[in-house]
């Protein structure tokens, strides 16, 4: 019997080229999100969460970690799976708070209040 490990998923044979692909492109993805998370992480830091570059952002993870939940709930359903595991689906839901408040701050709908530490009700009219 031959072990499993990385290394297998990485040679290239004809037979599994889909799954040396997949690995690759799963690794990519990760990178990808990784540094976005870690941009994110540093614009909190810095308090420079607001920005359009950030919103659209939180935006992009939010899509990416909603379609990703839906893919694992369509596996679970096809495959039959006794408990559905939609991880993806909470955490999604992390990414689309922040983005609505984000983008209805922007408008002057809400404002962050420090003292509070939350969103309220923007009632000054003002926008940012």
């Amino acid at each position: 019997a031959t072990g499993k490990n990385v290394f297998d998923a990485i040679r290239l044979r004809p037979s599994n080229a889909l799954q040396t692909s997949l690995f690759v492109s799963t690794l990519g993805r990760q990178f990808l999100i990784s540094t976005i998370l870690i941009s994110l992480k540093d614009a909190g830091e810095r308090d420079r969460l607001r920005g359009t570059t950030f919103v659209q952002l939180n935006w992009l993870l939010f899509t990416w970690t909603f379609l990703t939940g839906l893919g694992e709930g369509v596996y679970a359903f096809v495959s039959k799976s006794a408990l559905p595991k939609l991880p993806m689906l909470p955490v999604s839901l992390v990414f689309l708070i922040t983005s609505i408040c984000f983008d209805l701050e922007k408008k002057g709908q809400l404002v962050w209040n420090v003292d509070k530490g939350r969103w309220t009700k923007n009632d000054t009219g003002r926008t940012t």
